[in-house]
């Protein structure tokens, strides 16, 4: 090794410039590798970027923008888009049993006309304005389990299955 010096005639000591090159290079590229990883972890952890997944009926007429990862006791928003049919003024959103005792509904927005509560969950209803084609409503959510929890949404003609991980 050019520039070493041996010490007690066994190990060269100083600095090998070929070598810091290729260790520089392998640094680089490792960063540029674990990047999207960092990513998917920041998402992991909190409200990243890889966190929202949209799920919708085949004709796109009940759409739900989803956080599958939540943390325990932190609020977390799910959006329903639901289309309004022609001849209606009123649209209504089934949540479900099983979302809504370990997911813990805190509210909608915007705030139900009226809401029924049967064995398969929460009914809510909406009055719809003239002219408007799509709801959004905003589904608050304060997770009190951990652990996978099964969920449905339904507009009564048409059901979104899916799940959110709760983390502590």
């Amino acid at each position: 090794m050019r520039g070493a010096d041996a010490v007690n005639d066994k190990f060269g000591v100083g600095f090998n410039q070929h070598f810091e090159a290729r260790w520089h290079r392998a640094e680089i590229a490792g960063r540029l590798l674990l990047t999207p990883v960092a990513r998917a972890m920041f998402g992991l952890l909190g409200r990243g970027s890889y966190v929202n997944n949209r799920h919708a009926s085949a004709h796109g007429v009940l759409a739900v923008d989803l956080e599958p990862i939540a943390r325990h006791g932190t609020a977390t928003t799910n959006t329903a888009h639901l289309h309004v049919l022609p001849d209606g003024d009123e649209v209504r959103l089934l949540v479900s049993q099983s979302m809504v005792e370990p997911l813990g509904f805190q509210h909608a927005t915007p705030l139900p006309a009226h809401a029924v509560v049967t064995d398969q969950g929460s009914w809510l209803y909406w009055q719809v304005p003239p002219g408007q084609s799509e709801v959004l409503i905003q589904l608050v959510l304060k997770p009190g389990a951990v652990g996978p929890v099964p969920g449905r949404l339904s507009d009564g003609t048409r059901a979104l299955d899916g799940s959110v991980l709760v983390l502590p």
